[in-house]
């Protein structure tokens, strides 16, 4: 009875290197999901000191006249 002769090269699977690529695009996705959002909430915010700044710019401009 023979016995498996195993190729001991040392290398990775097929299956090891998609399981690797497969959990760095989840990574992936989620970087980009967080900073969608964090893209979204500074132009809120740089659009909220927008109109702060223009409402005062405003009021300035009333209470002179």
């Amino acid at each position: 009875m023979k016995g498996k002769i195993r190729n001991s090269s040392g290398g990775f699977t097929l299956i090891e290197l998609l399981v690797v690529v497969a959990i760095i695009l989840v990574l992936a996705a989620v970087v980009f999901i967080g900073m969608g959002k964090a893209t979204k909430t500074a132009h809120r915010a740089e659009s909220i000191g927008n109109i702060k700044e223009l409402s005062a710019i405003v009021i300035a401009g009333a209470s002179d006249n």
